[in-house]
């Protein structure tokens, strides 16, 4: 009744509760429930805060449409991590878009464009031709 939407029966195992914790972060997107903030993505000098929907370049804002934000905060979550095109069609526009890969090269171009004007490297995202995107991680490099 408090917003619980699931329960583990004792004994349980580390595992499952690890198991049962996960897809509950998943199913989420990572977003604290209640009075807590959204958590912030950041990648390097690239910070990303869903409550205020700002896109931030070494302290330069960088202004991103609703589709294009998702999509850059998804990538920006996991640096290094490659996202299949049917993943991201999934998760941004709806299962009904998978296949629709023109959708994500037009909007990956766009947030490129504005990235490279605020003097991000363009190359930090790359595509895996036929299988997906990935941002690459910048937390360790001097840009």
């Amino acid at each position: 009744e408090l917003g619980a939407d699931d329960y583990v029966v004792k004994p349980f195992s580390i595992e499952e509760m690890t198991a049962r914790i996960r897809a509950i972060l998943r199913r989420s997107g990572g977003v604290k429930t209640g009075s807590a903030a959204t958590v912030q993505a950041v990648n390097g000098p690239l910070v990303m805060d869903p409550d205020k929907r700002t896109c931030r370049y070494k302290d330069q804002e960088i202004r991103l449409a609703d589709t294009e934000f998702r999509l850059l905060f998804i990538l920006v979550k996991r640096p290094g991590t490659i996202f299949t095109h049917e993943d991201l069609l999934r998760r941004v526009w709806g299962p009904e878009f998978i296949g629709e890969l023109n959708y994500l090269r037009v909007s990956l171009s766009r947030i490129r464009k504005k990235l490279t004007a605020a003097g991000f490297p363009g190359s930090a995202i790359s595509s895996y031709s036929g299988i997906g995107y990935y941002i690459e991680d910048l937390s360790e490099e001097d840009l």
